[in-house]
């Protein structure tokens, strides 16, 4: 176990982040809900900063939070140059509310949580890594609706519909033509500023897109509507996305190389015939 002082020479090492109000330092032993280092947000911002060492491979830290009101949680890592950290939340049910994943560049997230009920974080080494961390919280408080009734603006006259331009093309929508079960069916098209595809997939049907950039840049992909997994592969079969609807992770990015092609798979998390949106972006 490290004294407090050490801790703080140790924490010299993160990088730079802004500090909140309250900054809570973990004391061993914390390796169970049971013995979970208590959090409590500065009242003056709703924020804290957690940090701590994960000391060895086994050594796993717990955090309970009581949140004073139902809000939305925002969660944020930074770690040490030796240490990939895995945070997971759950309450006090044992039901997950979050879930890191550092393979992917998910490092952090918002969530929902209850008032006057607890939730436990824990923070443990991926990969055997060990080192230093700081976790960044703050809790938004949902907005209470104003008591007079709102002005009611005039009425506009309906807009028409934009025009669909063709399938494969820059800003286009993309509807799904089976059978696309595989990478060698998969239906294609371009990937350019927007794309939209559309879709209906079951827990035991696969969908696949094989879509060509036509810049080199960053792709943002995002789930509209449709309880579906997304995950997107190179030609060499390398995941650089994955969804999961589970932990409510339904959007992300990744980088694209002008002129290559990624396939996209989406398949249903259901047994029941979902219609899907997915929405693309490329910057």
């Amino acid at each position: 176990m490290l004294k407090k002082q050490d801790r703080r020479l140790r924490f010299e090492s993160l990088d730079r982040r802004e500090v909140m109000s309250a900054t809570i330092f973990e004391s061993e032993p914390n390796d169970t809900k049971r013995t979970a280092d208590p959090v409590l947000l500065d009242t003056a911002d709703n924020a804290a900063e957690v940090r701590g060492t994960v000391a060895s491979r086994n050594d796993e830290d717990f955090f309970r939070y009581r949140p004073t009101a139902a809000g939305t949680l925002n969660l944020a890592l930074n770690d040490g140059p030796t240490l990939a950290a895995k945070i997971s939340v759950e309450d006090s049910t044992g039901k997950k509310l979050f879930e890191s994943e550092p393979r992917n560049g998910v490092a952090s997230g918002s969530f929902s949580v209850p008032g006057g009920k607890d939730i436990y974080i824990r923070v443990r080494g991926q990969n055997k890594s060990t080192g230093d961390y700081a976790l960044q919280l703050s809790l938004n408080e949902p907005v209470t609706p104003p008591t007079t009734p709102p002005v009611t603006p005039p009425v506009t006259p309906p807009v028409s519909p934009p025009v669909v331009p063709p399938v494969g093309t820059a800003g286009s929508l993309l509807a799904e033509r089976e059978s696309n079960n595989t990478k060698s069916t998969a239906n294609r098209a371009d990937l350019g500023p927007t794309l939209q595809i559309q879709g209906t997939s079951t827990k035991r049907d696969d969908d696949f897109f094989a879509l060509k950039a036509t810049a080199s840049g960053t792709v943002q992909i995002a789930t509209s509507s449709g309880n579906v997994k997304l995950s997107v592969e190179d030609a060499r079969g390398n995941k650089l996305f994955e969804s999961e609807p589970n932990d409510g992770i339904t959007s992300g990015s990744f980088t694209a190389v002008a002129g290559t092609t990624y396939y996209l798979r989406i398949r249903g998390m259901s047994a029941a015939l979902d219609p899907y949106l997915v929405d693309l972006a490329l910057s």
